[in-house]
């Protein structure tokens, strides 16, 4: 259970140099990323990462800044 939702089939996931097998289910939220609060968010999991992963469709309204030198990421509404 994650969330309330339970953990359905396993799936494969595409990352940038890999694939991981996954599982995915439905955080009912809210879910904060920084100062934005998403609702009803698919994720995926693994049994070899500890992380939830929150792809593309659950950040598409946002736009998404990286910043190496303080280690840092920033969600930004999109316009």
């Amino acid at each position: 259970m994650i969330g309330g939702s339970a953990v359905a089939a396993e799936a494969t996931s595409q990352l940038t140099n890999t694939t991981v097998d996954t599982a995915w289910a439905t955080v009912r939220g809210p879910l904060r990323i920084g100062a934005a609060s998403l609702s009803d968010v698919e994720i995926r999991v693994s049994g070899r990462y500890p992380e939830l992963l929150a792809g593309a469709h659950a950040l598409q309204h946002f736009a998404i800044l990286i910043d190496q030198r303080s280690k840092s990421v920033a969600l930004c509404p999109a316009k």
